[in-house]
């Protein structure tokens, strides 16, 4: 009896053994696993006459991940309408909420999908209901794309202009900070309160100033903007305006009635801030509204800079035509 030659078929035979137990206990696990695994395959990749074909044999269209992601929210995601309206007909809970709190109609306003969010409007969603971060489809749109289609559908629907987040924001806000000025002029429309703050203080006309968009600075200071609001660190539109060097922003702002000489917590003024950057545009601007060329940051300011005036910072960075604009106009050492 060959002993090494036994030993190496029984080996072999046990290796074949072990393999066969593997795949039957693999394949025995893919028949009862993936009927849903092949679902959310088949949505993730926009294959409408599979998601069709398996929910026709009994497969659950509410059936959710570990995150609390449905099928509906993923085809929401994806943009993919033709999925979402055959999840819609098979039953699929249109107002169903996956862990941050985000409904189906959330994800298709974040991304931007006004025919999915009009479907799911049909369907019965709830146009105000509020994510974890108390955010509703209007203001994540805000937020996100700005797409006015989706913002039209919303507030055809009754969305709420005026609600806030945990952290104050509004779609109003939500739409300037990103600059998306045709969001802004629609939202506006729909009587959003234009002076409305997040909880940093700050409103639509900081951001928007902050910008620079002159247009919409206009629209909101027709519409009731305050122009000498200030943010928690007593910033003001102009001050945002001279900070990111917009000229002509700021020559609005100070037609509508901006203090010129208005300041910081830091004592910074926009004369201040334009000399340190070097704008010599926006430097003409403010004195030719008489700004104080004398005005110096305080000692509970930036301690580096503490005693600095507009001149001191134009002299230090060698900005010659803006001294010589100060000097002009009475500034001293």
């Amino acid at each position: 009896m060959n002993t090494v030659s036994d030993k190496q078929t029984m080996k072999s035979r046990l290796t074949t053994y072990i393999l066969i137990w593997v795949m039957l206990m693999y394949f025995s696990g893919c028949a009862t696993v993936s009927v849903e695994n092949r679902l959310n395959d088949a949505v993730a990749k926009g294959n409408t006459p599979a998601v069709k074909a398996m929910l026709a044999k009994g497969a659950d269209a509410n059936s959710k991940e570990k995150n609390g992601m449905t099928l509906l929210m993923a085809a929401a995601q994806k943009g993919n309408a033709e999925i979402v309206k055959v999840l819609l007909a098979a039953k699929a809970d249109v107002n169903a909420k996956d862990e941050k709190g985000m409904t189906a109609m959330m994800w298709a306003a974040v991304y931007g999908h006004a025919e999915i969010v009009k479907a799911l409007l049909a369907a019965g969603a709830d146009v105000n209901a509020k994510n974890e971060d108390g955010l509703t489809a209007l203001m994540l749109v805000a937020l996100n794309t700005g797409r006015i289609e989706v913002v039209n559908v919303l507030l055809a629907e009754g969305a709420d202009v005026n609600v806030r987040g945990k952290t104050g924001l509004t779609a109003l806000i939500a739409a300037a900070q990103n600059g998306y000025s045709e969001a802004v002029k629609m939202l506006l429309a729909a009587k959003a309160d234009v002076n409305e703050k997040n909880a940093k203080g700050m409103t639509a006309l900081m951001w928007i100033s902050g910008f620079g968009q002159t247009e919409i600075v206009k629209s909101l200071l027709a519409d009731g903007a305050e122009v000498n609001a200030r943010d928690e660190q007593g910033v003001t539109p102009l001050l945002w305006a001279a900070m990111f060097n917009h000229a002509d922003t700021v020559k609005v702002l100070l037609a509508a009635g901006a203090e010129v000489n208005t300041k910081n917590v830091e004592g910074l003024t926009p004369l201040i801030i334009a000399a340190k950057n070097g704008d010599t545009d926006t430097v003409k601007v403010l004195l030719a509204a008489r700004a104080h060329v004398n005005d110096k940051i305080n000692a509970q300011g930036v301690k580096r800079y503490a005693g600095y005036s507009a001149l001191k910072f134009a002299t230090e960075n060698k900005y010659t035509e803006i001294v010589k604009l100060l000097r002009n106009a009475g500034a001293v050492d």
